[in-house]
């Protein structure tokens, strides 16, 4: 389990660079690794419905997707500045504190 998540986050911060950083409390549409393998740990997906590191990739770029799409007016309105950094990355996981993790 450890290690699809490690490798599945891995594989994340490398294709969105610029959308990870060192910092714990790093502010959206930033995202912390560790962080976010703590939060894939501890929900528990890794398992019955994902057993490698690229369905993992698959899941979490799919719900990134759905994230992409959604109106600027439904987002919270303190996230709503960082809307344009994360439509130039196209990375979206950042935008609301783990709130996709219910999505899965």
């Amino acid at each position: 389990k450890k290690r699809v998540i490690d490798t599945a986050v891995d594989l994340l911060r490398h294709k969105y660079a610029p959308m990870f950083k060192p910092s714990e409390r790093c502010r959206p549409p930033h995202m912390h690794r560790d962080t976010l393998r703590n939060k894939l740990f501890n929900h528990d997906i890794v398992g019955d419905a994902v057993s490698d590191p690229q369905a993992l990739v698959a899941l979490l770029e799919r719900i990134n997707l759905g994230l992409s799409r959604r109106a600027e007016s439904s987002w919270p309105q303190p996230v709503r500045k960082h809307l344009a950094k994360a439509r130039t990355h196209g990375f979206f996981l950042g935008m609301n504190d783990f709130g996709w993790l219910e999505a899965l």
